[in-house]
């Protein structure tokens, strides 16, 4: 069986797992343990909703020949959401304005559901609550109506749903391009943090010499600074990777890193500044230089 995340095939160890429910529940877990959101599946070659993983639950492994999932962390997923429902509410206002039977019969059916997303994506807006002015509107224009109900609205009621449905696509519109803002301060950050790194590597090449002329608070800035620029950039760096191989390797620098900041903290405390220097000069630098060209390789970030 063959497994693919976001179009990368990568190796997935099965631990006794016989059937594409067993399966699924272990890629859903792993998934977990990297922060993501396992958001849309094909098995096979087709696509699968939760009503036909239900159908399906008993298929036997021998069966499956490739999986393909689609995973994303948790502003990806409401991303993926909003995006949905202002489809959606646009669909629907449109077919307001014309009454059109097949799309409103369509759109009416999946109400309900829509209505939950959107209780769920705006927990925290007062409008949409239960007891909100938009939701109570929402509930007394399109729970339980049918296409033959809007046909005997008037003008006024017809505006009036078209008006709701107006306020909710802004609503989501607006948080689309809250969405784009942090996307791209992310960016930002990623790019800020990875040239003041690269700034790092060669200062603390003059952290030895700093020590050695008495200037013992410069060389402490340095340390401190390259510190706090670390772990952030691990931080940034095991959020954007998937691919289980990238994330191994990613690892092991890590871990590689880890080791000699903690010697770092031992040397500091001894006060034992050629230890210091050697660390910074031999360990630290060659490591987050190759730390920073992996950044580069697997992320590219714009």
């Amino acid at each position: 069986m063959d497994l693919y995340i976001n179009d990368s095939k990568v190796s997935f160890t099965l631990e006794g797992e016989k059937t594409l429910a067993a399966v699924i529940a272990a890629l859903e877990s792993w998934l977990a343990e990297q922060k993501l959101l396992l958001v849309e599946l094909k098995v096979n070659g087709e696509d699968y909703d939760q009503t036909l993983l239900k159908k399906n639950a008993s298929l036997p492994l021998e069966a499956i020949s490739e999986i393909r999932a689609t995973a994303t962390d948790l502003m990806g997923y409401e991303e993926i959401q909003v995006a949905s429902l202002l489809n959606y509410f646009q669909r629907l206002k449109q077919a307001l304005a014309t009454i059109d039977k097949q799309s409103l019969e369509i759109l009416l059916e999946g109400f309900a559901e829509r209505k939950e997303r959107l209780s769920l994506l705006f927990s925290d807006h007062p409008q949409f609550k239960a007891d909100g002015a938009t939701a109570l509107q929402l509930d007394r224009l399109f729970a339980g109506t049918t296409y033959k109900m809007i046909r005997m609205w008037d003008q006024a009621a017809l505006s009036q749903a078209q008006a709701i449905c107006q306020t909710i696509i802004t609503e989501l519109e607006q948080r689309q391009q809250e969405y784009a803002k942090l996307a791209t301060n992310s960016k930002k950050l990623f790019k800020t943090v990875l040239l003041k790194l690269k700034e790092t590597v060669i200062k603390l090449s003059e952290v030895s010499l700093l020590l050695q002329t008495g200037k013992d608070n410069e060389a402490m800035q340095i340390i401190i600074a390259f510190t706090e620029m670390t772990q952030l950039f691990f931080q940034l760096v095991a959020s954007s990777l998937i691919e289980e191989a990238e994330l191994n390797q990613f690892a092991t620098l890590s871990e590689e890193m880890n080791v000699h900041l903690k010697e770092l903290l031992t040397a500091f405390q001894h006060k034992d500044y050629v230890l210091i220097g050697d660390l910074c000069e031999y360990e630290l630098a060659p490591r987050l230089t190759k730390l920073l060209s992996f950044a580069e390789q697997h992320l590219a970030p714009a």
